[in-house]
């Protein structure tokens, strides 16, 4: 009577209940979803500590790179500094072993001439000095750099009229005498600025 009323109530589509879990099974899903969520912490643990350590890797990179962005700051500056200083020593050189101004009232042969040359600093200093016109070119540098030895980069003399430039660097014309360059008495030059010069370049 039980099979007959079961076919009967399955031809109708009927399904009996499921049984309720038993203690094992119930037992054995809690410990799945425990063992679900210790994976899922660890892999979000794992995931932090890799980010954490690229972050780290990224800032030790960064700090190495300031490092030697500073270091090589540092032996740059070091450079430039010596350089300053065997420019500025070779100056002082230099000067040192000019020759002796000339007095003008102490010469009585009229054919030796002076030239009375005057220099306006870039702090807007004006120096003057006496010198025979057959020195050479040389001799006038040796002079203002001795008055400017730790004036950085190149010298350069320059006057508006006649307009002359000098460079201290350009030693092939300092062998020539200050009356070939048309320094006659009483000529007037100025120290020029190095951005004066890259403008004028430019423009060129």
């Amino acid at each position: 009577a039980w099979l007959v009323a079961y076919r009967r109530a399955a031809a109708r589509g009927f399904r009996p209940p499921t049984p309720p879990p038993t203690q094992l099974e119930l037992d054995r899903a809690v410990a799945e979803e425990i063992d679900a969520a210790y994976r899922e912490s660890e892999r979000l643990d794992a995931a932090r500590a890799a980010e954490s350590a690229a972050r780290e890797a990224e800032a030790a990179q960064e700090a190495r790179r300031v490092e030697a962005r500073a270091q090589a700051r540092e032996r740059a500056l070091a450079r430039a500094a010596a350089t300053a200083a065997a420019v500025r020593d070779e100056r002082l050189r230099r000067s040192a072993q000019l020759s002796p101004e000339p007095d003008a009232a102490a010469l009585s042969d009229a054919a030796r001439s002076i030239c009375s040359i005057a220099v306006r600093l870039r702090d807007g200093t004006r120096i003057v000095r006496r010198f025979e016109a057959t020195e050479r070119v040389a001799s006038l540098f040796a002079w203002v750099g001795g008055e400017v030895p730790a004036h950085r980069g190149c010298l350069r003399l320059a006057s508006h009229f006649p307009r002359l430039k000098l460079a201290e660097e350009e030693e092939s014309g300092h062998g020539r005498t200050l009356l070939e360059f048309g320094l006659s008495a009483g000529a007037t030059l100025f120290v020029e600025e190095e951005e004066e010069e890259e403008e004028e370049e430019e423009e060129e």
